[in-house]
């Protein structure tokens, strides 16, 4: 960054192409989050060398297709071992997705602390946090440590 608060420069510490928008850090910083359509992977992060480590597979199994395919992830400064991932509807009218089950236009949470050895299963994994949420591509937590979110 330059004294202007511009971007002076950039590299590319991942390369794959299958990612989306969907990016995070753990809250101490030393871990990246990084999602595709169907997978959120982490790797080992060092600041001061701006590297990545080997990959790790995080959560498999979200729907694979639809029109909202970006996965929006969180991992909140009060609770460091959770990780909030939205996923959004198939289509703009997606009624099966009323059904929680289909884990699809829904915002789910992943104990980190807990994480298995092959990574959860998005479907079956985790704790419904909220369903009938259409796309939410904008979550944060606010001053209450509330997760607060917006449809588009």
């Amino acid at each position: 960054m330059g004294a202007d608060g511009c971007v002076t420069s950039s590299s590319t510490l991942i390369a794959l192409n299958s990612l989306n928008h969907g990016i995070t850090f753990s809250a101490d910083g030393k871990t990246l989050y990084a999602s595709s359509m169907t997978t959120v992977f982490s790797w080992p992060y060092t600041a001061s060398s701006a590297t990545v480590g080997t990959r790790s597979t995080v959560i498999t199994g979200m729907f694979n297709g639809g029109s909202h395919t970006t996965r929006t992830l969180l991992i909140g400064a009060h609770a460091p071992n959770l990780l909030v991932v939205s996923h959004g509807s198939n289509e703009n009218l997606d009624m099966a997705s009323l059904n929680p089950g289909t884990a699809r236009a829904i915002v789910k949470v992943f104990d980190l602390s807990k994480l298995p050895s092959a990574g959860y299963n998005y479907a079956s994994g985790g704790y419904n946090m909220g369903y009938g949420l259409r796309n939410d591509i904008g979550i944060t937590f606010d001053n209450n440590k509330m997760l607060v979110s917006r449809s588009v």
